[in-house]
């Protein structure tokens, strides 16, 4: 799990990652700080329910952009 302050970050990082260990990473954004986390697809959801689905980077680059549900959806 990684965290960060930075929308830009979060994407850029999940996208290296997907593509370096062609694997599917999901964006979550914590939704009272600007706060992200990304996590492997195979690895449990952040617990809080705080936490809302943003993105999922695939390893070709492409993103597909979610509606926010909660991470424990």
């Amino acid at each position: 799990m990684a965290t960060t302050g930075s929308r830009d970050w979060a994407f850029a990082e999940a996208s290296r990652r997907a593509a370096e260990q062609w694997r599917v990473y999901i964006i979550y954004k914590h939704t009272r700080n600007p706060d992200y986390i990304i996590r492997n697809l195979d690895l449990a959801p952040p617990s809080l329910p705080d936490w809302r689905l943003e993105a999922r980077a695939y390893p070709n680059g492409t993103f597909e952009h979610l509606t926010h549900a909660r991470a424990s959806d």
